[in-house]
């Protein structure tokens, strides 16, 4: 049997985590640590999906001004120390604003040291991503991440739902792996078209669109555009 496959279905179709969760505690085990590996001193170089990344929210922020929307704000999911929102700031100065969170709190004292500017003109708050989603009430106009991070939340919260209900145009997923053994598998598209979303680009190491070369780091560039539905730009 398929468990990769029927665990998709029950998370994204049945709606119930709990099955999969309850399943992976008794015939699974789960070896992956993240306070382990995924330190911060550890993500504060840009790597190569990343500039992927940056000319893609560059691309799209450009084409919202484009249309005269004004009041941008960009929020970057489990952002770690803020380098992909350093390096947008870099570009966009404070045409912007730069929000984002992160549940380990000991990154704080790595934006403030190596990203000074951002960690005076950005709102970052450290907290579960659950507990960021409960109380926030603003909209972004663009969320987006890189790495895995949310490719490990425990299913029980229905974390699409979260993201799109507080993103205005444009989600963006980038070095999402939804493969590794570690992970909940999902059906994105269908999920995000069930939350109001159309899929507008799915990027794998194999597309034309792909620019990283071949032998580089990160090679498994894996990455999804979603555009909301029924907006002036769709």
């Amino acid at each position: 049997m398929n468990f990769k496959l029927l665990e998709k279905i029950v998370i994204s179709y049945l709606r119930f985590g709990k099955l999969v969760i309850a399943f992976r505690k008794i015939f699974r085990k789960n070896n992956y640590v993240p306070q382990k590996k995924h330190k911060p001193k550890n993500y504060l170089k840009l790597q190569n999906s990343s500039f992927f990344l940056i000319n893609c929210l560059k691309e799209k922020i450009n084409l919202l001004k484009k249309y005269s929307i004004n009041n941008l704000s960009v929020l970057d999911m489990c952002c770690a120390s803020g380098r992909h929102l350093d390096a947008l700031q870099q570009i966009f100065r404070n045409e912007i604003d730069y929000c984002g969170f992160e549940i380990n709190q000991t990154n704080e004292l790595y934006t403030e040291k190596y990203f000074p500017e951002l960690f005076l003109n950005s709102s970052i708050e450290y907290c579960d991503i659950k507990e960021f989603y409960f109380k926030n009430k603003s909209k972004f106009s663009i969320s987006f991440t890189h790495g895995r991070s949310i490719d490990l939340v425990n299913p029980n919260f229905d974390l699409i739902k979260s993201i799109c209900d507080c993103t205005e145009y444009y989600v963006i997923l980038t070095n999402l792996s939804n493969k590794a053994s570690t992970s909940y598998s999902r059906f994105w598209d269908h999920e995000f078209d069930r939350n109001g979303f159309k899929l507008e680009k799915h990027l794998e190491p194999e597309s034309a669109y792909c620019k990283i070369p071949e032998g580089q780091e990160d090679r498994h560039l894996f990455s999804k555009i979603y555009l909301r539905k029924n907006t002036i730009i769709s």
